[in-house]
């Protein structure tokens, strides 16, 4: 054993097989009994962890940077639609031209353009069910998120400003450890918050804040969280049902501004074209989607909440209040 050491053997590779000759049983026990074979390897495996174990760490970080450059690489060869991002200061404006989401193929997935004034600044997306939202938040996060990592984004343009990600979304409750839906969302909102005052700036992606609770709870608390985060130069995208906090838009123009995505339906079925449009959406579909379930929805309160839908009879989209 110590030969092999001698003639340049210390690497793992070695040792591991000959450990494994432990598996030939009729070799091993020979060998094992006449020259301790057992011994000598474990004694050799305990030189190669004292001698080269310490830079492991090293070679597994190397190893780590070159699969994500790798990956970053095919991404860029493969998606026609990837383009290399601009990379600005704190200071500067988010905007992003004709962005989608990465794990989408590129003949299914739908761009929009999203853009935010800098630091300070929020969208407020509101939007029916199934409308896009939630995908929306997810692609500017997931291509800001490859952008700072040197990679490209799925974008015709992009400008990124220097930020902290953050992301409260897709909060669930644990029995396990006795954790509330309203609790797990609390834990995600608190590390959104975390320094928000520290530099550079957050941008963050909250999707249904505080939906755990109560109405009223939810939009005076969802309310103070956005401002909590624009006071501090956070600036991101808000997704949310609550009307009255997209009303934030209207008396808090400089800051807020509000988007929206909507349905129509056509014959009796709902259609989503996943575009991004200005203002404060006027539909709501969740008792359409009930009625389309099986469940008896009166048609009294589906009329008096939907406003007679008129996405259904040929209206334009978004003149309904949700």
């Amino acid at each position: 054993m110590r030969l092999g050491l001698q003639l340049g053997y210390d690497d793992p590779a070695f040792w591991v097989g000959l450990a494994e000759m432990r598996y030939n049983v009729l070799f091993h026990v020979v060998i094992n009994t006449l020259a301790m074979w057992d011994v000598h390897v474990v004694h050799g495996l305990e030189r190669v962890v004292r001698d080269a174990g310490t830079r492991a760490n090293e070679w597994f970080r190397a190893l780590g940077e070159l699969e994500a450059l790798a990956a970053l690489a095919t991404l860029a060869h493969g998606d026609p639609d990837a383009s290399m991002p601009e990379l600005a200061d704190e200071h500067a404006a988010f905007v992003a031209s004709a962005v989608a989401h990465p794990l989408l193929t590129s003949n299914t997935r739908v761009a929009n353009d999203v853009a935010l004034r800098g630091p300070g600044t929020s969208l407020v997306v509101t939007g029916s069910n199934m409308a896009g939202k939630s995908t929306l938040l997810r692609a500017v996060g997931q291509n800001i998120a490859l952008g700072l990592a040197g990679g490209p984004v799925i974008a015709r343009r992009m400008v990124i400003p220097r930020v902290r990600l953050r992301a409260s979304m897709r909060a669930d409750d644990s029995l396990e450890s006795g954790s509330s839906y309203f609790h797990a969302e609390l834990s995600k909102l608190k590390r959104v918050i975390a320094g928000a005052e520290a530099s550079p700036p957050v941008f963050f992606l909250l999707d249904e804040l505080l939906r755990g609770t109560n109405a009223r709870a939810r939009h005076v608390g969802a309310k103070a969280v956005l401002l909590h985060l624009l006071e501090r130069r956070g600036t991101g995208l808000c997704a949310t049902h609550d009307v009255e906090l997209a009303a934030l838009g209207q008396s808090d123009s400089s800051r807020i501004e509000n988007v929206h995505f909507t349905d129509v339906v056509t014959a009796g079925e709902m259609h989503f074209d996943y575009r991004l449009r200005p203002g404060i959406v006027r539909t709501s579909n969740a008792l359409r989607l009930l009625a389309l379930a099986g469940v008896d929805v009166p048609l009294k309160e589906r009329e008096a909440l939907e406003g007679g839908n008129p996405s259904a009879t040929g209206a334009r989209p978004g003149e309904q209040l949700e």
